[in-house]
């Protein structure tokens, strides 16, 4: 049987992970379609721009997803049940309304890029630590104050975007010598927060 996939958003380097996924790959942006689909033939789901103010439940089922965009919808919070998502390699959480870093992603080691750009938390667990697979963290435009020390034993990481965020010069040099193989996007410096 075909795996279904319901795919909108895929970033350049994402084409890598599709290529290594073992089924064909089938498009469908209707949930309707997929939600009542073999849970295991489905490895990517997409809720972008649907206003959602909670997922819904059945999106449970799909515990072989390794891709899930939920951007750009009206999220407060993520169901404890995405932390189930153990095969989970690309999660798009951006443009919702966080008021906290999601802590069920502390238990989500296999995620490989993670966007919560234009959230509202101001902070980032030390327990990002976990994610020892990933290699992008888009913090674009959150209100981020401090980053967790924790965040150096992440050996895999390449890239985290914290433009749209007024950090201090220091700031940015101490972070940039602390993580020398990661590549920083930042704004430029100002001595603006406190």
């Amino acid at each position: 049987m075909k795996a279904l996939f319901a795919i909108i958003f895929l970033l350049s380097f994402n084409l890598n992970l599709c290529a290594q996924l073992e089924s064909k790959i089938d498009v469908t942006f209707d949930w309707e379609a997929v939600k009542n689909a073999d849970p295991d033939t489905v490895f990517a789901i997409t809720f972008a721009k649907q206003k959602l103010r909670e997922l819904p439940v059945e999106l449970s089922r799909f515990k072989k997803l390794r891709i899930l965009n939920i951007e750009k919808n009206r999220l407060v919070a993520l169901p404890d049940f995405i932390a189930d998502f153990n095969q989970l390699q690309e999660l798009n959480v951006g443009k919702n309304k966080l008021e906290t870093f999601p802590i069920q992603l502390c238990r989500m080691s296999s995620i490989k890029i993670l966007i919560l750009n234009r959230n509202n938390f101001e902070s980032i667990p030390a327990c990002i630590s976990v994610l020892k697979e990933l290699k992008y963290l888009d913090l674009y435009d959150c209100p981020i104050r401090k980053i967790p020390d924790s965040l150096e034993s992440l050996q895999e990481l390449e890239e985290i975007d914290l433009s749209g965020i007024r950090f201090s010069e220091d700031f940015q040099e101490y972070w940039k010598k602390k993580l020398p193989n990661v590549k920083w996007e930042f704004d430029a410096p100002c001595d603006c927060m406190d």
